[in-house]
């Protein structure tokens, strides 16, 4: 697996200062535990946090500073909670960690199916701005309608791969569109597309089929 489509700038900026979304950190996270290329960018971002945090003025801290942390370094650290068990319906996708843990947590022990044989999804435990963060699996060869946005969308292929506006996706890569954007993914022809599907705000159907697939299936 080489991703071609790696993680934009901004994001895996923030990522790196711990300023974005846990959504959107769940969704890098899971692209570093896949791309050998962003972990050395992370890296040499977290590196320069590090000199910038160097070159910053001391603060005076309270005369009992030490101490305190001394004795919180002498009490014992509680143990770390069981990782939860992963259900075998989705022992086969070969998870990164990050989103393992999620989906163990979603407590659904098999996929949402949402048109037979077509489209399923796992609704995770994570949201943001009230929009659910989910993976999703497609059927190779189907259409997803065309849509626009509220927000940006992101996207991250764990298998398969789709076609969207002239540029193909693969396992690893991660396809960003912004609010200004109307489009339509073409899943490819062959095995199941796994998308895990990070939505800053809900997406708007274009037109009649688009419309009809929302009221269906909550698209």
């Amino acid at each position: 697996m080489t991703p071609r489509h790696h993680i934009p700038d901004d994001l895996l900026v923030g990522y790196a200062a711990g300023t974005v979304s846990e959504a959107v950190s769940l969704l890098v996270a899971s692209h570093l535990a896949l791309c050998p290329d962003c972990r050395s960018r992370c890296a040499r971002l977290e590196s320069i946090g590090g000199a910038v945090l160097e070159s910053v003025t001391p603060t005076a801290v309270s005369p009992d500073a030490l101490s305190t942390m001394l004795a919180m370094l002498d009490t014992p650290a509680p143990p770390p909670p069981p990782r939860p068990v992963l259900p075998a319906a989705f022992a086969d996708l070969n998870l990164p960690g990050p989103l393992r843990d999620y989906v163990a947590r979603s407590g659904q022990t098999d996929w949402d199916t949402l048109i037979p044989g077509t489209l399923h999804q796992v609704t995770l435990p994570v949201s943001i701005n009230d929009t659910p963060v989910r993976l999703t699996r497609m059927r190779g060869g189907f259409k997803v309608p065309q849509h626009t946005h509220t927000g940006r969308e992101l996207n991250l292929v764990l298998t398969g791969g789709f076609h969207d506006r002239g540029e193909g996706f693969g396992p690893g890569d991660i396809s960003d569109r912004s609010a200004d954007v109307t489009h339509a993914l073409h899943i490819d022809p062959g095995e199941p597309c796994v998308l895990l599907a990070v939505n800053t705000h809900p997406l708007v159907p274009v037109g009649v089929l688009a419309n009809i697939a929302k009221w269906l299936v909550g698209f």
